[in-house]
């Protein structure tokens, strides 16, 4: 599952979740839905991808000779 980053509108909570795809934009936040009785929907963050893409170089044995 992919994390993702959060913020809250309402209260300004921020929090970082492992969330399925099919939900990564309906994520509520837990502290203003207690006190509003609804859901509160969090932001979603933009992040910077969390994987490499790995090449031919000389770090990984494919260096010109």
């Amino acid at each position: 599952m992919p994390r993702y980053s959060y913020d809250c509108p309402e209260c300004g909570k921020q929090a970082t979740l492992q969330v399925p795809v099919a939900r990564r934009d309906k994520v509520a936040c837990h502290e203003c839905s207690v006190w509003r009785k609804e859901d509160v929907l969090m932001r979603r963050q933009p992040d910077a991808p969390n994987f490499t893409i790995k090449g031919f170089s000389a770090k990984n044995g494919y260096g010109h000779e």
